[in-house]
């Protein structure tokens, strides 16, 4: 599952200079799926996906990155086909309003069936090697933030503060201690 401070809804605030992009919102749920809809060039558009492979790093500075590989298919594909991307994402943030910038690289259209890879380590690798089941790179770098359902862990960590399993564990722990504690008061 992603790290906490990835879900949530997040809202295009920036589209890099791309004057025709001027709508995008999507939500990321924690088991790696998302739904969104934008406006570009005046033309509404819905999209889904699910996110492949991911992983974080944080740097000596203090600073945090990621990389994914995603797959997504909007209402402007031909019917049964995806792009695979490639997201090196830079965060910055509070607690609570996270903010990120990134630089994107997509596939072709291909069938949905079709398994292409994971992506390069670092978008230097990336840019230096190629990616081998692109043929072309198209490199943006919008903002987006996070809108609703945001994480309140800061983000400076690859681990979530509490885990979901963690915490559902932790209520069971917990309705059990009250229920014995409950169970001798009304012996006594």
């Amino acid at each position: 599952s992603l790290p906490s401070f990835e879900v949530g809804t997040w809202d295009l605030v920036d589209s890099d200079g791309d004057a025709s992009w001027t709508a995008d919102k999507f939500t990321q749920l924690k088991n790696g799926t998302f739904t969104g809809e934008g406006t570009y060039g005046g033309s509404a558009y819905t999209y889904y996906g699910e996110i492949q492979a991911h992983t974080c790093a944080k740097a000596t500075d203090g600073t945090m990155s990621t990389v994914t590989t995603w797959w997504y298919t909007d209402t402007t594909h031909t019917a049964g086909n995806k792009q695979m991307v490639c997201t090196y994402k830079s965060w910055a943030g509070a607690t609570t309003q996270s903010k990120y910038t990134y630089k994107q690289h997509k596939s072709p259209q291909v069938a949905e069936a079709t398994s292409l890879g994971t992506c390069p380590s670092t978008e230097a690798t990336a840019i230096a090697s190629g990616i081998s089941w692109m043929s072309s790179v198209t490199r943006v770098n919008p903002q987006f933030k996070c809108i609703a359902n945001c994480a309140a862990q800061p983000v400076d960590s690859c681990v979530d503060l509490v885990d979901d399993d963690d915490a559902a564990t932790g209520i069971r722990i917990m309705s059990a201690i009250i229920g014995t504690v409950l169970a001798l008061l009304i012996q006594l």
